[in-house]
């Protein structure tokens, strides 16, 4: 699957919870991010959120720095429109790019990462967040479910479950 197919997808998917525009300026119209949103029940829109998204074919640890770098100055600039925004990464980094190892305690929760996942709150030190997927065990459907969050810094910012918004956890 190609960049702008994953950006297809992954925003054909958000648009049920928020207001979404892709390839969005920054205000020096230098750099241009994937995807810029902002939740459906931010009616101030405070609290815009945006993901700069790359697929996992054939990369490299080098090829990972520079996303994450590239994610980081994102979180820096201000887009028109949106401002400055939460940046997040997508598909997940976590599990996809840095598996936890041997120096790590794991926090596998139904063969998917917590939202507390190390590399959540690694990333979090760059000023960035992710996408994560997760399973959820529906005890009352007795099925487990293949849900979306955002976590920033091993905190939730939204959960697809309940559509779950937490703009507190967003650090200004």
């Amino acid at each position: 699957m190609t960049e702008k197919e994953l950006q297809g997808r992954i925003n054909i998917f958000l648009k049920q919870y928020f207001n979404t525009e892709l390839e969005v300026w920054s205000v020096d119209h230098k750099k241009r991010i994937d995807i810029a949103m902002i939740h459906k029940s931010d009616y101030q829109k405070m609290f815009p959120i945006g993901i700069e998204i790359k697929t996992f074919d054939k990369k490299t640890g080098s090829d990972a720095g520079k996303w994450l770098n590239q994610a980081r100055t994102y979180s820096e600039l201000n887009f028109i429109s949106y401002g400055k925004m939460l940046i997040i990464v997508a598909p997940q980094f976590s599990e996809n790019v840095f598996s936890e190892g041997n120096l790590m305690h794991k926090h596998i929760v139904c063969d998917s990462a917590t939202q507390d996942h190390n590399v959540a709150t690694f990333l979090g030190q760059f000023g960035i967040g992710e996408f994560q997927r997760y399973n959820y065990e529906d005890h009352y459907l007795h099925k487990i479910i293949r849900l979306s969050r955002i976590v920033y810094n091993g905190l939730l910012i939204w959960d697809e479950r309940k559509d779950d918004f937490r703009p507190k956890n967003i650090k200004r």
